[in-house]
C-alpha cells in the first residue's frame, strides 16, 4: 500500500477507464499496490494504484449513465486531473458477435448456448429455461476451456444491442467481434485500447449471468498488456502543459483539400531529422488557406494532444508583436522588451523541453516585415523563428516568391476548388435548400465565381439573410 504523499497527480501516466461498478471492482482487484488518498481532493471518484509497475488511475462513469456522451466528460475530467496520462484502456464487458470467421463465446465455458438468430427469446425472466432448445445452435467443443483472445473490430455506440439479426447484418457489413457502448467517446481524446469481455452475444437472450465473469476476465487481460509497456517508456512520454492557441474555433462545414491536408500532416507528424520542418501554403485571397491551416491545426491537435499549437496573426508587426507577447505569457516566459519577448520564445521552442508543436504563421504577405528590421527590432521578423527537431512552422501568404525565401522547396500551390467541392460546400452554407435550383445554374455560380471558397460563402450568406434563389 502506498501513502499518498509519495504519489502526485502528475504521476499517474495510465488511465483505465470503465462503465459499471461491477468492472470497477474487477479493476480495483487486479491492482498490484492501491494507492489511498484524501476523498474531498481533486482524485476523488478514482481508485489510484500500481499495475506492473505503472501507476494507474481507474475512472468509472456515474452510476445509471452510459454511452459515449458520458465517456467522453469522463476522459475529458480525467486528464485535467491527471496531466501525464499517456496511455488509455477502456476495460469491462460487451456483446459478442458469434461466426464461423470468430469462435466467440461466453468466457471460457463450451457448452454455452447459442440460439438462432431468427429465434426470440420466450417467458418472462431473463433466464432461458424456458427458451426452445431445438433451436440452439450446435457448436463443435473447444479442446481448451481457457478463454480465447479475438483482435478485431469492435462496434461502439449510444444504444444497447438485442436484436440478433440487426446484430448479424452490421457485423457482416463491418466485420464486428463485438458490441459496446463507451469506447466512441473515447478516442477521439485519448489514444486507447478497448477489451472486452463477453458476456451475452447481442440478441432477446442477454442477461446479467456472465457481466461479472467477462468483466473480471477483461481486466486480467489488460493487466497482461500493461506488462508489455515498460514504465521507463512511460515515465519518457510524460508530457508537458501544452498550449492551443487557435484564434477561430473549427469549421464544421469544411469540405475538400484532403490531399493538402494529408501532405502537411504527414510532413508535420513525421520527425525526418534530414528534412527542413517547415513548410508554406500560397494562393489568392479567399481561397481557403486559413481554413485549410486551421482545419489541419485541429486535426494535428486531435490525432496526438501532446502537440502545443501556436498561431501568429502576421497582417501587421503590431499583431506580430501581439502573438509573441501572448505566447511569451502562455508558455510561463519572463516579460520585457518586444525583441526579449521574441527571443525567449525563440530559445524556449528552440529546446528539447518545449515538447512537440506547431506554429501557425497566417497571412505572411509582407517581405519587408519579414525580411527586414522594423521599428520595434533591428531584426527582422524571420530571425526570430525557433528552430527544432521537435517543431513546425507552416506560413500561409499570398506572396509565393517570401514563401519560396522563407521556407525554400516546400511551398503548396491552392488552387480553386473543383466543382464537385464547391457545389458542395455552396450547397451546406444555405439554410434553406430549396433556394437552389439545378447543378447547372449552380457550378455556373461557381465558376463566375472562380471556385474561392471565400467567395462562395459570401454568396451563400447573401441568399440566406435575403431569402433569394439563383
Amino acid at each position: 500500500m502506498t501513502e499518498p504523499s509519495s504519489v502526485d497527480q502528475a504521476d499517474y501516466t495510465v488511465a483505465w477507464l470503465c462503465a459499471l461498478p461491477l468492472e470497477l471492482a474487477a479493476a480495483e482487484s487486479i491492482l498490484d499496490d492501491p494507492h489511498h488518498h484524501t476523498p474531498n481532493d481533486a482524485q476523488s471518484g478514482y481508485s489510484l494504484g500500481k499495475i506492473a509497475g505503472h501507476n494507474v488511475v481507474i475512472g468509472c462513469l456515474p452510476s445509471g449513465i452510459y454511452g459515449t456522451n458520458a465517456a467522453t466528460g469522463v476522459v475529458s475530467r480525467t486528464q485535467s486531473v491527471f496531466p501525464n496520462i499517456r496511455y488509455g484502456l477502456m476495460v469491462g464487458i460487451g456483446g459478442g458477435v458469434p461466426s464461423k470467421a470468430a469462435d466467440v463465446r461466453l468466457g471460457d465455458i463450451v457448452d454455452d448456448r447459442l440460439f438462432r438468430s431468427t429465434y426470440t427469446h420466450s417467458g418472462s425472466n431473463d433466464s432461458c429455461t424456458d427458451c426452445n432448445i431445438d433451436e440452439v445452435v450446435t457448436r463443435p467443443a473447444r479442446q481448451s476451456k481457457d478463454p480465447q483472445v479475438h483482435y478485431g473490430t469492435i462496434a461502439s455506440g449510444n444504444g444497447v444491442m438485442k436484436d440478433a439479426r440487426e446484430r448479424d447484418e452490421i457485423a457482416e457489413r463491418f466485420n464486428v467481434l463485438c458490441f459496446e457502448m463507451e469506447a466512441a467517446g473515447i478516442m477521439n481524446h485519448l489514444p486507447c485500447i478497448v477489451v472486452r469481455g463477453i458476456c451475452n452475444y447481442c440478441d432477446s437472450h442477454k442477461n446479467k449471468e456472465w457481466q461479472g465473469y467477462a468483466a473480471l476476465v477483461a481486466a486480467i487481460y489488460a493487466k497482461m498488456l500493461l506488462k508489455l509497456v515498460p514504465v521507463t517508456k512511460a515515465q519518457a512520454e510524460m508530457k508537458t502543459d501544452e498550449i492551443l492557441m487557435l484564434p477561430f474555433d473549427r469549421n464544421p462545414r469544411f469540405l475538400g483539400r484532403s490531399e493538402a491536408i494529408q501532405r502537411l500532416k504527414s510532413q508535420v507528424l513525421t520527425r525526418d531529422h534530414t528534412k527542413a520542418r517547415r513548410a508554406a501554403i500560397s494562393g489568392l485571397g479567399g481561397v481557403g488557406k486559413t481554413q485549410v491551416t486551421l482545419e489541419l491545426a485541429y486535426t494535428i491537435h486531435s490525432l496526438d494532444p501532446t502537440y502545443s499549437i501556436f498561431w501568429i496573426a502576421s497582417t501587421s508587426i503590431e499583431t506580430a508583436e501581439q502573438a509573441f507577447q501572448s505566447m511569451c505569457k502562455a508558455l510561463g516566459l519572463p516579460d520585457g522588451g518586444p525583441d526579449d519577448i521574441k527571443s525567449r520564445v525563440k530559445a524556449h521552442l528552440s529546446s528539447k523541453r518545449a515538447g512537440s508543436w506547431l506554429l501557425i504563421v497566417d497571412n505572411a504577405d509582407d517581405p519587408t516585415m519579414w525580411l527586414e528590421p522594423n521599428i520595434n527590432s533591428s531584426h527582422p521578423l524571420k530571425s526570430f523563428l525557433p528552430q527544432s527537431h521537435e517543431g513546425f512552422i507552416l506560413f500561409t501568404s499570398r506572396s509565393q516568391r517570401l514563401m519560396t525565401q522563407l521556407v525554400g522547396p516546400g511551398v503548396i500551390r491552392l488552387s480553386a476548388l473543383d466543382d464537385a467541392s464547391a457545389v458542395d460546400l455552396f450547397k451546406s452554407s444555405l439554410i434553406e435548400k430549396e433556394l437552389t435550383v439545378d447543378e447547372e445554374t449552380s457550378i455556373a455560380l461557381i465558376h463566375y465565381l472562380c471556385g474561392l471558397p471565400l467567395a462562395l460563402i459570401q454568396a451563400a450568406s447573401f441568399i440566406n439573410e435575403n431569402s433569394v434563389s439563383l
